[in-house]
């Protein structure tokens, strides 16, 4: 197990003007507070490595030095399982349908969230958090949906005995819904599927995830114009309290630092769990209709 579990996070520094409350003390407490995968620390190098954080945000945080250690071995896990391409998998039975359709919209998902976190870490060298955090929700939001699909068939094929023929009566759902993710939208009227809300599954998995909904919120108030977005990341008022200071390298400070990279974390943790739900999926699925033909 890689690093501790996360016990207790304070934050006692104002953004803007106003303190955050304990409330939103207790929303980074409790989806940080998840174990972290096992990791392979002998994986091949990434392209991705704790050198883009810049010596000043270390010395900021140095509570953070072994976050972003175990950030960059859970990244490199992740690129294991990024592809560039995706065939059929197997015979065109409704089964491997279902697999291959999922395989498309994991890789569509991972390749989405992997260059959000590369493009974040460049954000935060270059004094724009704003943009990390508007990527790192950006990321909660895709993690849902993979997290989501897995969980919803892991929750059919938990039953042993019966599983293939109820999940043999969702084929054409599950298909639909990984139709309907792919290639929704809600801009044209005139499109064949209508993209399904995100909070829609982001409260799905939170039902899951105890808290996950309130962190998801909780980045929203950074990621939108309100005060922690724009005060909180880009005003510092002098001593008159007349006069601010504006410029983005307001925003990185030690508990704007202590706030993202803990979330950070968890979510990449969230991404490894779906990952690895898929890929056992995978091979059950696979296996098991091969055996009942």
């Amino acid at each position: 197990m890689i690093g501790k579990t996360i016990s207790h996070y304070k934050i006692v520094k104002k953004l803007g003007e106003g303190r955050i409350s304990r409330w939103i003390t207790n929303i980074i407490e409790c989806f940080s507070r998840r174990s972290i995968h096992s990791l392979d620390r002998n994986q091949n190098k990434s392209c991705y490595s704790t050198e883009m954080i810049s010596d000043n945000i270390k010395k900021m945080a140095p509570d953070c030095l072994q976050i972003f250690d175990e950030i960059e071995s859970q990244y490199k896990v992740i690129l294991q399982y990024r592809k560039d391409e995706i065939s059929p998998y197997g015979p065109s039975i409704p089964p491997n349908q279902l697999v291959y359709n999922l395989k498309v919209l994991e890789q569509f998902c991972l390749h989405r969230t992997c260059d959000f976190v590369e493009t974040l870490f460049t954000a935060w060298a270059q004094n724009r958090p704003a943009v990390a955090f508007v990527l790192d929700r950006a990321i909660m939001e895709t993690n849902a949906l993979l997290y989501n699909i897995q969980d919803r068939i892991n929750s059919i094929i938990q039953d042993e005995d019966n599983y293939m023929e109820k999940l043999a009566k969702q084929i054409v759902e599950l298909n639909q819904f990984t139709t309907q993710m792919i290639q929704g939208n809600r801009f044209d009227e005139r499109a064949a599927h209508k993209a399904i809300n995100i909070l829609t599954i982001i409260d799905k998995v939170d039902k899951k995830i105890y808290g996950f909904r309130k962190a998801y919120n909780f980045n929203s108030e950074f990621a939108h114009p309100n005060n922690w977005g724009l005060q909180g990341l880009y005003g510092k008022i002098d001593d008159d309290r007349v006069t601010f200071r504006i410029n983005n390298k307001n925003g990185v400070d030690k508990i704007s630092i202590e706030i993202f990279f803990p979330g950070l974390r968890s979510n990449l943790d969230v991404l490894l769990q779906a990952l690895q739900g898929l890929s056992q999926i995978y091979d059950k699925i696979s296996i098991d209709f091969q055996k009942d033909e």
